[in-house]
């Protein structure tokens, strides 16, 4: 079973490496003050580009522009500093400025000053870059702090002595922001045909006598004239056989991309209840509209929601009840290439050609595609061509011979070849010109228009993202599929597929300002699978899928093998990452301050940090055993980034390789009999920590700062705080229990405060820490870990740990013997609103009832005794006792007197109880 857990030990741990480091630099102790002593004191310096240190003038926005007032805030220990300056440069007005910072007023107890320089961005010229540093001043001794280099030493944290370094300057985007919900998100990733299956009356491969790839065409009879065996290059042999809908939603998938379960948006709707108790906040939706695939990376048609999957209808459902729950909806845009049987390009199916008339299955009849025209008509002159407005969408050679025309070495191409995404002639690529009004630009985003909110809604990337365009509510957002590909072609020539110039950074900025303009909530992400730190200085999105500082990082350091399950991934960057190096963590702290270094905060939060993708090999598989699952959630549910749960990655779903890793989800392992099942464990340390996550705003938006490192236990912790509060969490990543010696002088909580660990089912008494010279130790398990909360704060945090239901049979009773009895469940409660069963039982053990409530007739005079059972949806089970007294009415007092005093009691007392109660245990 996993379980994060900890327990108190009075032993200091390994704190060698923090000793050291505090000899080197001559820090005081973690609870020592500073002074005017010309030396400034390193430990105690920080900022960076949150609002903690960046007053923005338009908050909660973190967006600034021209005419705007910055505050660039630093901290410092107490009393230790004579003056502090902020060296600012903006790019744009070509301006340096040395801004003198004030101290302000000291916050009682704390351990820190701050200082504050004031910023006043120039109305003209347009500044488009603010880089600043601080200079530090203790008499006579100088310092300088910037965003960290990848070079410092443990906490990459930018504090150094050299007056001369300036490429590691904090910088700030004017303009830039991200919408608040997608920095508090938990994203959930669904592959829509292999989740749920709520409508089988879409389930099916057709035509499925003869076309068994493609789903578009009614059924043709086997003898009818059109019907031409079709096998699409990729498949096997019998491409009939293995284009199929299963009938057992548990087989495992057979790997290619015509291989169906019947998983649909419906489906996804019946589960939102389920969703929401795990703590979803935000859905992403791999691609949904039409196309032959399963995967549907090939759309046919971006104005039609694959029928497979429910049709529009079955959208315009799933969006509002998401709403609903305070849930986003964000869709895949699959827009660098489409179907070469969509409307764009309209390859015939089957084609029969005799030089002169040409015969096959037309898919779209009423759209002339690109194809029809390059072939059908411009080269075989065929009255059945037609001029396509998309003929110059796409680069098509026509080779007589229908050979390698691309040298690719396969010889089975078609005449009329167009340039493929990787090769792959079924997935032509559009062209999208250099023309910033060019005709795809123009249907994609509004081209050079896309500001304009009337162009953006009528875009293809905008017209699913506003009210009553194509659904009566949008969607909140979308995931831009290989933006680094979208591109041009610059060679006319036939064999120039090579010619195309990839990642033209402008096509994504113009769907993401087509999106703003239809609200600055609306959320892009990009699917970059390195530092991407030039798409957001570009402006091109709010987050990444954040394969390059989460995904590939986290695997590496746990498993030792790369998001693909290989441990050849993990070199280059990733190279002292795993768990065989002497310096892994050390390696990681530095790796994810880079991070926070080089892009903007508020792509640092809202970008998805994922363990697993569609694209990737399943966690569980690389991880092979439970304890790096559990480390690894931990990681996602506190380390800076929005979480994004793969579908099924919560009770660990396995696969070795992408294809095996979009099996469908397990429903039926909820209906086990062993509630401590290894999966079941995991899914409730997954809706626990997300819980946290929610509880807590440090974890989603606060600021982050190292704790500690030992690279010999493989330990790690680290604090986030903001204004609301300070959180520390470490984990030990290691298969040995170990100490592990946080400095939480860092989040500035004072000595004799006492830390509660929210996270531990220990019991509170067990599970608090009391602060000392600036520290706490706590005592890890293997792969196990701590989140630790000031006692003040405690309560939201420990009421993620009840998230089993709860039964309340409530008072005893006393009874006059002519009165019937009413047991009362309807107390009973559950954290997440679950539907509940009831069952009554008598001490012997017979069921008297099923309802939340019984009435039992006038019983014998004497003591009886009741047990409430009650259970959740999900089998999760709590019981509870009652006993009421017949006959044991206080003389003196008539029963019916005690009655009504009972009564005013219940009325009066016990919604107060059950309010405080709930506030304990709501999420």
């Amino acid at each position: 079973m996993i379980r994060l857990a900890s327990s108190r030990c009075a032993g200091m741990g390994h704190t060698a490496l923090l000793a050291t480091l505090l000899a080197l630099v001559s820090w005081p102790a973690p609870g020592q003050a500073a002074a005017l002593d010309d030396t400034v004191q390193w430990e105690g310096v920080y900022s960076d580009t949150t609002p903690n240190f960046v007053v923005y003038p338009r908050a909660p926005s973190m967006a600034f522009g021209d005419g705007d007032r910055l505050k660039l805030r630093v901290r410092t220990l107490r009393d230790d500093l004579s003056a502090v300056t902020c060296r600012v440069w903006l790019s744009g007005p070509d301006t340096e400025q040395y801004l003198p910072a004030e101290k302000l007023p000291p916050t009682p107890g704390s351990r820190y000053d701050t200082w504050s320089a004031t910023l006043d961005i120039p109305e003209s010229p347009h500044t488009t870059r603010v880089w600043y540093r601080f200079i530090l001043e203790d008499g006579s001794d100088t310092a300088y702090l910037d965003a960290g280099a990848d070079t410092d030493a443990w906490w990459a944290r930018g504090v150094h002595d050299d007056p001369d370094r300036w490429q590691f300057d904090f910088m700030l985007l004017p303009g830039f922001d991200t919408p608040p919900w997608s920095r508090d998100a938990v994203f959930y990733q669904i592959f829509p045909d292999r989740f749920a299956d709520g409508d089988p009356s879409n389930n099916f491969v057709y035509p499925d006598d003869c076309l068994p790839y493609l789903d578009y065409l009614p059924a043709l009879p086997a003898d009818d004239s059109n019907c031409v065996p079709y096998q699409p290059i990729g498949l096997p042999d019998d491409p009939k056989g293995s284009c199929m809908v299963h009938d057992d939603w548990s087989d495992p998938p057979a790997g290619n991309s015509c291989d169906f379960f019947g998983g649909d948006i419906q489906g996804i709707t019946g589960k939102l209840d389920y969703l929401e108790s795990l703590g979803v906040t935000a859905l992403y939706l791999n691609p949904i509209f039409r196309s032959p695939t399963n995967h549907k990376y090939d759309t046919m048609d971006y104005d039609e929601v694959d029928p497979r999957f429910g049709g529009n209808e079955a959208l315009m459902e799933l969006v509002p009840n998401a709403h609903a729950r305070a849930m986003r909806v964000v869709f895949d845009g699959v827009y660098n290439h489409v179907s070469e049987q969509g409307r764009f390009y309209n390859l015939w199916l089957n084609p029969d050609f005799d030089g002169e008339s040409v015969s096959g299955i037309d898919p779209y009849p009423d759209t002339c595609g690109a194809w029809e025209q390059a072939y059908l008509l411009d080269y075989l002159g065929n009255p059945a061509g037609c001029e396509s407005p998309y003929r110059d969408w796409f680069h098509i050679w026509i080779a007589p011979d229908g050979y390698n025309v691309d040298h690719d070495d396969d010889t089975q191409e078609s005449v009329a070849h167009a340039c493929g995404w990787w090769g792959l002639e079924f997935m032509p690529e559009i062209d999208y010109g250099i023309d910033p009004d060019s005709e795809p630009r123009v249907w994609l985003y509004g081209g050079a228009s896309a500001a304009d909110p009337q162009m953006a809604a009528e875009s293809q990337a905008g017209k699913w993202l506003a009210d009553g365009q194509m659904i009566s509510e949008g969607l909140d957002g979308q995931r831009l599929d290989v933006p680094g590909d979208f591109g041009y072609f610059t060679d006319p020539a036939q064999d120039a597929c090579e010619s195309k110039v990839r990642g033209d950074m402008s096509v994504s900025v113009g769907i993401r300002t087509a999106s703003k303009a239809l609200g600055e909530d609306k959320y892009v992400s990009l699917e970059i699978w390195e530092d991407s730190r030039d798409w957001f200085e570009a402006y091109a999105g709010d987050g990444v899928m954040n394969y390059y500082y989460f995904g590939q990082p986290i695997s590496c350091f746990l498993t030792g093998k790369g998001v693909h399950n290989d441990p050849g991934e993990c070199t280059g960057d990733f190279g002292a990452l795993s768990p065989g190096s002497p310096n892994s963590v050390s390696a990681l702290d530095s790796h994810l301050a880079t991070e926070r270094r080089v892009y903007p905060a508020p792509a640092v939060f809202s970008s998805q940090n994922s363990l697993g993708t569609h694209d990737t090999a399943r966690f569980a598989s690389r991880a092979g055993a439970e304890g790096p699952v559990g480390a690894a959630l931990f990681l996602q549910a506190t380390l800076p980034g929005a979480p994004m749960i793969y579908y099924g990655d919560e009770v660990l779903v396995k696969g070795e390789d992408q294809d095996m890793g979009r099996a469908p989800f397990p429903w039926e392992v909820f209906d086990t009999a062993d509630p401590d099942s290894p999966e079941l464990a995991t899914w409730r340390l997954t809706r626990q920590l997300m819980c946290l996550r929610r509880a807590y705003s440090p974890l989603r938006t606060g600021s982050f700062v190292t704790l500690a490192v030992d690279d010999g236990a493989r330990s790690y912790g680290y604090g986030r705080f903001d204004t609301s509060g300070q959180v520390a969490a470490a984990i030990n990543s290691d298969t040995l229990p170990h100490d592990v010696t946080l400095n939480v002088a860092l989040l500035d909580i004072p000595d004799a405060a006492s830390l509660v660990d929210v996270l531990s089912d220990a019991s509170e008494e067990g599970n608090t820490y009391h602060v000392s010279e600036g520290t706490v130790t706590v005592s890890l398990e293997p792969y196990a870990g701590v989140v630790l909360v000031p006692t003040g704060t405690a309560e939201a945090g420990l009421a993620c740990r009840h998230l089993a239901p709860v039964a309340d049979a409530g008072e005893d009773q006393d009874i006059a013997p002519e009165d019937p009895v009413v047991l009362d469940g309807t107390n009973s409660y559950h954290p997440d609103y679950r539907p509940l069963t009831y069952t009554w039982l008598d001490d012997t053990g017979q069921v008297l009832g099923q309802d939340p409530v019984v009435v039992l007739g006038p019983l014998p005079t004497g003591t009886h005794s009741f047990t409430l059972e009650v259970a959740d949806d999900l089998g999760y089970t709590d019981t509870d006792d009652v006993e009421v007294c017949v006959g044991c009415c206080a003389t003196g007092a008539p029963a019916s007197a005690v009655r009504g005093l009972a009564l005013l009691l219940g009325i009066g007392l016990a919604p107060v109880w059950l309010r405080a109660r709930k506030r304990l245990r709501r999420r």
